[in-house]
């Protein structure tokens, strides 16, 4: 569950990507924040390592990530100076994010009633 989780968040944050209007492109990846986003989405070592020994515990791990993810997005949306495609960009993320919350529960659901 955790690698469909991985593989299908990186695809779709691909897909976000091939998305964004090529003008629109220069203008995100010029856009300077001051933020440093490690500091909330980050995981320690042991954390990463050892989800713990049930699947509640995996799914947690995955919901704290996505949280820390939305909350980074949400901040990056609020600084001055960040123009409409930046802020675009990253409420798409956003959406992206809660979209993946809502399949990571309903896996665990469906692996917990097997």
């Amino acid at each position: 569950m955790l690698l469909d989780y991985i593989s299908r968040h990186e695809k779709n944050i691909q897909e976000v990507l091939r998305d964004v209007r090529e003008q629109d492109q220069d203008v995100i990846l010029k856009t300077w924040v001051q933020y440093a986003p490690w500091t909330e989405t980050i995981q320690p070592p042991n954390r990463l390592t050892d989800p713990g020994p049930d699947l509640d515990s995996v799914v947690q791990q995955v919901f704290e990530l996505d949280n820390h993810l939305i909350r980074f997005y949400n901040t990056m949306i609020h600084q001055s100076g960040v123009g409409e495609p930046v802020k675009a960009f990253f409420r798409q993320l956003i959406r992206l994010e809660e979209k993946e919350k809502i399949q990571v529960a309903e896996a665990a659901r469906q692996i917990k009633e097997l």
